[in-house]
């Protein structure tokens, strides 16, 4: 859910400009950073409910401002007031625009084709490689995204009450922090047949204060890592469940989170089927403006062992193998914890 929304898919646009700017962007929690992201998923939900095509275009093959080619097609097909039957194509060859500290490169096409309530978005092949001070960030993506939903306006927002994305594509995500011509990171995933459905709840207008967000996630995911194969992993979800709630705690606002569901895994540190749980209770408390949880616990269960995943005051981490009161791994930091040698 945090990688899916913090990147913002390619549905937002926005992700590998902010990590290309001189300015940094404001700290928030992970959760935070995902319900921000939604509200954009959202609003972009409602502006492709909009009848925006109005005939048959084709700009056939155009210069790109530095070098290369785009063509962009366009087809209501012949219904000017019914959006699901339009199709919206751009195909890049070595496109090349030069910015302000910035230059992208674009190369394949990419598809959308608006459906009662949602999107069906096709990749083939699709390049973007953005440069700037911050560095040099690459995606190749080659499949397709489905969306459909149920968006709800409320006051001056909206929310998603329902929603899935069925996803079968793959890809390669690529960073040159320092710009010398060697990736820091280099994966390539795969998805096959999954799926993601979200909830979200919120009062009444004119409040329209969001409440409980829920995501559920099936089927499988494969990433490699073509680095040092340390985050090579091969996963199965089956109701592998998060679920996000705005809570108060000592006059700090955030997030509780709780999980659930079974997740069979095989990488270089696990290798099994497991499921978690969150205790009635002690569902993980992370403030808005922080990036690891200050309380709470989660529960992993496999191989005949629970295990008590405890995060501290300080946003460390605490590991009870057996669930039994005893210590044996300690972590200062959440965020030390993630790497799969530990």
């Amino acid at each position: 859910v945090e990688a899916f929304f913090k990147t913002g898919g390619p549905f937002s646009g926005g992700t590998l400009a902010s990590k290309l700017s001189l300015k940094p962007a404001a700290p928030l929690s992970d959760a935070a950073q995902v319900r921000q992201s939604l509200r954009v998923f959202n609003a972009s939900i409602h502006t492709r409910q909009q009848k925006v095509l109005q005939t048959v275009t084709d700009t056939g093959n155009q210069a790109c401002k530095d070098g290369g080619t785009r063509r962009v097609q366009t087809n209501d097909n012949n219904t000017p007031l019914d959006v699901t039957d339009d199709s919206f194509s751009i195909t890049t060859v070595d496109c090349i625009e030069n910015g302000v500290g910035f230059t992208s490169f674009t190369n394949g096409s990419f598809s959308l084709a608006p459906t009662a309530g949602g999107f069906l978005t096709t990749f083939n092949q699709f390049t973007f490689r953005g440069t700037g001070s911050g560095g040099t960030f690459e995606s190749i993506l080659n499949g397709t995204m489905s969306f459909s939903g149920t968006n709800v306006p409320c006051g001056v927002t909206s929310f998603l009450e329902s929603g899935s994305f069925t996803m079968n594509f793959t890809g390669t995500f690529k960073e040159d922090l320092d710009n010398n011509g060697s990736f820091e990171v280099n994966q390539s995933f795969a998805m096959n047949n999954v799926t993601m459905s979200m909830t979200e709840t919120h009062t009444a207008a004119p409040a329209c204060t969001p409440g409980t967000a829920t995501f559920t996630l099936n089927g499988e995911i494969s990433s490699t890592d073509h680095v040092d194969g340390l985050n090579t992993f091969s996963a199965t979800f089956t109701q592998f469940t998060t679920t996000l709630t705005p809570a108060v705690r000592n006059g700090v606002e955030g997030d509780l989170f709780s999980l659930s569901g079974t997740i069979a895994i095989s990488s270089s540190c696990a290798n099994g089927t497991f499921t978690l749980s969150t205790p009635a209770g002690a569902e993980p408390f992370i403030p808005v403006d922080d990036s690891c949880p200050v309380s709470g616990r989660f529960l992993v269960t496999g191989g005949g062992t629970t295990t008590a995943v405890i995060f501290t005051p300080a946003g460390g981490i605490q590991i009870d193998e057996g669930n039994n009161g005893s210590i044996e791994q300690t972590f200062a930091d959440c965020e030390d914890a993630e790497a799969c040698t530990s």
